[in-house]
């Protein structure tokens, strides 16, 4: 089994040759413009800096976990008493 190590940079080729193939098939179909979902974590980080390498931008970032808190107080049944 390889090394892990060894695996990120064959994976950032694979990756780059991909993005190339896809932007020469865009501009064969007259697109101009492309967008792409980027995770910003530290489980995988190499997605947001891979795409700004590449002349991507930040358009906007998505803030993920958020849950409504428990209201403090329960409320009244006016028909109750």
């Amino acid at each position: 089994m390889p090394d892990p190590v060894e695996i990120r940079p064959v994976r950032r080729d694979v990756a780059t040759w991909l993005l190339g193939h896809a932007a020469d098939w865009l501009r064969l179909g007259a697109a101009h413009l492309l967008l792409a979902y980027a995770v910003d974590n530290e489980d995988d980080a190499g997605q947001l800096p891979f795409l700004l390498d590449r002349r991507f931008r930040v358009l906007t970032r998505t803030r993920r976990g958020y849950e409504r808190p428990a209201p403090d107080v329960q409320p009244s049944n006016p028909n109750s008493a």
